[in-house]
């Protein structure tokens, strides 16, 4: 009797430390399934805000009018905008993992393809690289592009990513080009000209002679630029001359056309 009740009372304490364990393991599960839905949830909206920042990443990337893309450390295109896609009339798997200078961006210029490829190399040492490069696009035009490369670091200062950048600059240089040829236009007519020009400052020093007025006044042209008008003006006539510089500086006069005498070099008017 006293065994089958000591065998009782042990079954009822197994029992009762069974019924414990249950309680903490369902406690246990319930906490960890808890904790499951929580990292779960975590994880969706952390993913669902990567998404969002992709989106907005892609949004910007693709919109903007600069053409811009991420290069590889060794030159390989991962990503393209638009734009640059747009200008030449390409897919992005058709450039995506090809070398940069491999792209139709810079096959048309062997001399092109090797300042990239240096371009490249500096950046990918730590250099921000800048140069201006002519490229074809699907309509048959040529566009200018004011070419950046620059270096990304990761967290341990390791160039992890190269950003190339172009902004289109063609018509500035067309502007350059205009006002180059109206300069080379201007000097071809100054300079021929059969009769004496020259550009004044308003204080009267000479900026720049013809060789017409050089001979005219018998000097060589450092001999004249290096005085003023006033100097080789004769005396009589500088206060008229100076009075109508002065209402040409005042707005007073568009110009002024006026009869006067210089000195010649050797000393005659």
């Amino acid at each position: 009797t006293w065994q089958a009740l000591t065998m009782m009372r042990r079954e009822a304490e197994v029992r009762g430390e069974l019924a414990l364990a249950n309680k903490a393991l369902r406690r246990a599960a319930a906490e960890l399934e808890g904790r499951v839905v929580e990292r779960t949830a975590a994880l969706a909206e952390a993913r669902d805000a990567l998404a969002e920042r992709e989106r907005r990443f892609r949004a910007i990337f693709d919109s903007t009018f600069q053409f811009i893309g991420l290069l590889s450390p060794d030159g390989i295109l991962l990503e393209a905008n638009q734009t640059a896609l747009a200008a030449v009339g390409a897919r992005a798997d058709e450039v995506l993992g090809l070398p940069f200078e491999k792209t139709a961006w810079w096959t048309h210029d062997v001399q092109q393809q090797e300042r990239l490829r240096d371009a490249m190399r500096r950046a990918a040492a730590g250099e921000q690289v800048r140069f201006e490069s002519i490229h074809p696009t699907v309509d048959g035009s040529m566009i200018w592009l004011d070419i950046s490369i620059t270096p990304y670091y990761d967290d341990q200062g390791q160039v992890v990513l190269l950003i190339p950048e172009g902004r289109d600059i063609t018509a500035r240089k067309a502007s350059e080009r205009a006002l180059q040829l109206q300069e080379e236009r201007f000097r071809s007519a100054f300079e021929h000209a059969p009769i004496g020009f020259a550009l004044v400052s308003p204080d009267g020093r000479w900026l720049r002679v013809n060789e017409a007025l050089c001979h005219l006044v018998g000097y060589d042209e450092d001999s004249l630029l290096a005085t003023t008008f006033q100097h080789i003006t004769h005396p009589d006539d500088l206060q008229a001359d100076l009075q109508l510089v002065e209402d040409v500086l005042a707005g007073r006069l568009q110009s002024y056309q006026i009869e006067k005498r210089y000195r010649h070099h050797s000393g005659h008017w």
